[in-house]
């Protein structure tokens, strides 16, 4: 699935040209400084591609120099075309257009380097489609190393590693009473897009975050 968002986005440079790529992304893409995409894609059409605002954005256990932490995120919508691939336990197709919001978490490191780590990976999809509505909780992917992969057009870094088979459970819940079933899938693709440095915490995202943390508390 990298290659193909590589492909269509015409990722220009190579690991092997790291220095210049930061480079380049010191100069550009300032309308969308702090933004992050993360993409977990799998076998058969799946996959989840959340794109993360700076506002909706809370990071602890930062390094010095910004190049690792602690993420924790709430999106309020999924892009409706691209945003999310995924089939309910009980048939139902859900779509981007079907999320009514995300949160989740992830620990990174090594951003900026020729090699970067994802671990901790949480995300929870709250759905609504013909009446009804739930969530999708992704537990048990515990991340890998991915590799530099070029700069993105607008000059973030694009970080892929492929061909994975990483065992990972989707629990399905609906109207936040009793479990639709437990999807057991593996991932295939991660993606990580961002700037070269992670970026500091703002307050907003900080209530934002705290705000969601405590609405999952309640449906839980």
């Amino acid at each position: 699935m990298l290659g193909r968002i590589a492909s269509n986005r015409k990722v220009s440079l190579r690991a092997g040209a790291l220095v210049g790529a930061l480079a380049v992304a010191g100069l550009a893409g300032q309308a969308s400084a702090g933004r992050i995409n993360i993409h977990i894609v799998g076998p058969g059409g799946y996959g989840v591609w959340i794109h993360i605002l700076h506002q909706h954005q809370s990071w602890s256990n930062l390094s010095p120099d910004l190049s690792s932490g602690h993420l924790s995120y709430m999106v309020p919508t999924l892009d409706p075309a691209m945003g999310l691939g995924y089939t309910l336990t009980d048939g139902t197709a859900l779509t981007g257009a079907d999320a009514t919001g995300v949160m989740g978490g992830v620990d990174v490191s090594g951003v900026g380097s020729p090699q970067m780590d994802l671990a901790g990976i949480s995300i929870w999809i709250t759905w609504g489609k013909n009446g009804r509505g739930g969530g999708i909780h992704l537990i048990d992917l515990f991340g890998s190393s991915l590799a530099f992969e070029g700069v993105t057009p607008d000059g973030k870094l694009a970080y892929g590693a492929h061909g994975l088979n990483i065992p990972v459970a989707f629990h399905e819940t609906e109207n936040g009473v009793g479990k639709l079933g437990v999807n057991n899938l593996v991932v295939t693709d991660l993606e990580w897009v961002s700037d070269a440095q992670l970026p500091a915490p703002g307050a907003l995202a900080l209530g934002a975050v705290g705000l969601f943390a405590a609405s999952r508390r309640r449906r839980g």
